[in-house]
């Protein structure tokens, strides 16, 4: 290590030979200078900002270390250089950081409410789920654009995206449903969103919007589209399809039809779910009803 510092100090180095300087710094990360020309490197030209992404989780054994490295991401995710900030967001959202600093997630949310150029803000937006950043905090984000277009592409392709981390991305869901909700904004976009919650959740959501006179025939096309979300809660969803199917209002008699389609496919059609559906044909409601007689078990 010291041969190193006197190579450094000595001599200007190349650029392609500063690299390897730092890269081979990364064999003393238990030394705090080496953090110091880290974070002093991250600030620098493109080049040694790379470089200097580059340290390895691996290494990181104290929690010292864990706190310097996530530090090191500030100066890279506010960097001048474009091209710095996106290969930042791209490592930052591959996986979570072993700490998380305040004032990283701090610059990640600026750039949430900021950029959204698309190769800035899924990986932002990935890279927050991902860390310690307030769930609630996320979904006001995500909510609180004001163009409703803007809205519909956070939840039908950026929640999307991120539906797979289901322990992190259901209480952003359920507090993005809240909020609209609380506003009577957007209702189908909140069924959307009910298709990523557990079936007996979203079952109550749904009562709660046609108690306040927000579900329409929209509402009910989402959550059919969406029913299959629904299947890593199997015995849930065959309680909201039978919730539904006795439902007074025909929209949700609907929805509960094509839950029944999607469960008895998957049950290869049993009898439990061939007397539901000689329930739902006997129903009043055409689109109900005629379209349950086209249904082939």
């Amino acid at each position: 290590f010291d041969f190193l510092k006197r190579l450094h100090t000595e001599k200007k180095m190349h650029v392609d030979v500063e690299i390897a300087w730092i890269q081979a710094l990364f064999s003393f990360l238990n030394k705090r200078e080496v953090w110091e020309y880290l974070h002093f490197a991250a600030k620098k030209r493109k080049a040694l900002a790379l470089a200097a992404m580059d340290v390895p989780y691996g290494a990181l054994e104290e929690q010292w270390q864990r706190e310097a490295f996530s530090k090191l991401f500030v100066p890279l995710v506010t960097h001048a250089e474009n091209f710095v900030v996106v290969r930042a967001l791209e490592r930052l959202a591959e996986r979570a950081l072993p700490a998380y600093d305040p004032e990283l997630i701090k610059c990640l949310f600026n750039l949430l409410l900021t950029e959204r150029r698309p190769e800035y803000f899924p990986n932002t937006l990935r890279a927050l789920v991902i860390s310690t950043a307030d769930a609630h905090e996320i979904a006001r984000c995500l909510v609180s654009v004001k163009h409703d277009g803007l809205l519909s592409e956070n939840v039908h392709v950026h929640c999307s995206n991120i539906s797979s981390l289901v322990c992190r991305f259901r209480p952003i869901a359920t507090a993005m449903v809240d909020t609209l909700i609380d506003e009577g904004r957007q209702p189908a976009i909140v069924c959307k969103l009910l298709c990523w919650l557990p079936p007996a959740v979203a079952g109550e959501y749904l009562e709660k919007l046609l108690v306040k006179g927000l579900f329409h025939v929209g509402c009910a096309t989402e959550v059919m589209k969406g029913v299959s979300n629904f299947g890593c809660d199997m015995s849930g969803a065959e309680a909201l399809e039978e919730r539904l199917r006795g439902h007074e209002n025909p929209l949700m008699q609907r929805i509960g039809l094509e839950m029944l389609q999607w469960l008895g496919e998957k049950a290869k059609w049993g009898e439990k779910h061939r007397k539901a559906l000689s329930e739902y044909c006997n129903a009043s409601d055409p689109w109900v009803g005629d379209t349950a007689k086209t249904v082939m078990p």
